[in-house]
């Protein structure tokens, strides 16, 4: 009886739940991949703008953390380009999705 209890107590430790990924994990991949042009309109946004701009986002990214979803990915690139563009200075920058991101 001992020696169940001491094996469930090791497996229970061993088995440890991971950190649930949230909406700024799947935000940081997406962002590491834009090409410069997208970058440099997601680097001109402040903080404050980046987080509206996640929140906005965000049940499409944790879509995306979970599932890794293509049409989710053009659904969230959509996304950003719509918001960076009403809050960052010209030439508006749109991303879209085609065999790899592309900003243009």
């Amino acid at each position: 009886m001992l020696w169940l209890l001491l094996s469930g107590c090791a497996s229970s430790q061993s088995s440890a739940p991971q950190q649930p990924l949230d909406a700024w994990d799947g935000a940081r991949e997406i962002v590491e991949a834009l090409p410069p042009l997208g970058h440099e309109k997601w680097t001109a946004l402040t903080p404050e703008q980046q987080n509206e701009l996640v929140k906005a986002a965000g049940p499409f990214l944790m879509k995306w953390n979970s599932e890794a979803d293509r049409r989710v990915l053009s659904v969230i690139l959509a996304t950003f380009s719509a918001m960076w563009n009403a809050r960052t200075p010209a030439p508006p920058v749109h991303c879209t999705l085609l065999e790899h991101i592309v900003c243009y």
